[in-house]
């Protein structure tokens, strides 16, 4: 509860209670900014000084970081702590643990590390953002005003990297993806971190409802789970081969789509509450090989999938039947047109 100062030419003062004046605080006559939090300063211009003040402003721990020919005109903390300094060479931050400058470059391009159009430093701010702890940085220069953000997309360290078959988001921020193995993820202070699951194997699929799972396998089975225990084994390798697409309705159905062996499969399935297979085929309004079906945001089911003229349904649930919406292209399409999604 400090009040300090930075004068220019002068130094750094701070507000003495006692005396009610302010006083000088060491010879730093050079600097041009400091950050203050709780009780560690970071003070910058010729040089860069870190330290901390005990409750009677004495020095208790201090560094000096060597900036070679650098001189820095701001210093400030984002919203983790880390520290970020200006320059007119560009931004740089500042490793206080192990009193190490490092250079802040760019990267639009995935394949490039550049350098930044910033230069000549005067103000930076930190506001919330979903991808980077720290925040997004703005970038006030002579040139004009910038923002640094972290890239859209990251990977989750320690993953492998293969074919996702199969990619669920539950509840908790729990992620559940199929690539060969099966991993769940979860969101710990903004960062992911997973575990691997051993059971089921050779999963394709995935769907969940409150704390229902179901696991489709390329083998044509399909595992149902509830609060994480086995509940139910549905066999369907006398219908076809693999589940290759699950999603549960509001009510707690899980639709699926399953590869054909010999014959082509058409329309689609699901699996009720109580655990019965119902299938949708033609007698039901479904007459082409079905890729996706999908619940939106109005409770609507639709289906689609391969054909020229019929290729996207949508469920009647009070009649239980599928009606053609397809409409005619503007353009020639081949008798295999797929929808995926």
């Amino acid at each position: 509860n400090t009040v300090w100062a930075l004068v220019p030419n002068e130094g750094l003062f701070y507000f003495d209670e006692t005396k009610k004046r302010f006083t000088r605080f060491g010879s730093y006559s050079k600097a041009v900014h400091f950050s203050v939090e709780e009780s560690d300063f970071v003070v910058v211009g010729d040089n860069v000084h870190s330290f901390s003040l005990n409750t009677n402003k004495q020095i208790i721990r201090s560094k000096i970081v060597d900036s070679g020919s650098l001189t820095f005109n701001w210093v400030s903390k984002d919203l983790a702590g880390n520290c970020f300094l200006g320059s007119s060479d560009g931004l740089y931050a500042l490793d206080e643990e192990n009193t190490i400058l490092k250079k802040v470059f760019g990267s639009n391009d995935p394949h490039r590390v550049e350098e930044l159009p910033f230069i000549s430093i005067d103000h930076l701010f930190f506001s919330h953002s979903q991808l980077r702890k720290g925040g997004d940085i703005w970038v006030s220069t002579s040139q004009g005003f910038g923002i640094l953000q972290s890239p859209f997309f990251q990977s989750v360290s320690g993953l492998p990297h293969d074919n996702v078959l199969s990619i669920n988001t539950q509840a908790d921020s729990k992620v559940l993806i199929a690539m060969g193995s099966l991993f769940q993820l979860k969101k710990n202070d903004g960062v992911f971190d997973f575990d691997k699951k051993n059971e089921p194997s050779r999963v394709s699929s995935i769907s969940a409802f409150d704390n229902h799972t179901w696991y489709g396998t390329v083998d044509g089975i399909i595992h149902f789970y509830r609060d994480n225990s086995e509940k139910q084994t549905i066999d369907l390798t006398q219908r076809g081969g693999g589940v290759f697409f699950m999603s549960a309705d509001h009510v707690g159905d899980n639709w699926f789509g399953q590869a054909p062996l010999d014959k082509p499969i058409l329309g689609v399935a699901k699996i009720t509450k109580d655990g019965r297979v119902v299938t949708y085929g033609e007698e039901k309004g479904l007459r082409t090989r079905i890729l996706v079906i999908r619940e939106g945001g109005r409770s609507e089911i639709y289906a689609a999938g391969i054909g020229q003229a019929s290729y996207l349904f949508k469920y009647d649930r009070e009649n239980d039947v599928f009606e053609d919406k397809s409409l005619p292209f503007s353009f020639e399409v081949g008798s295999n047109f797929e929808v995926h999604d």
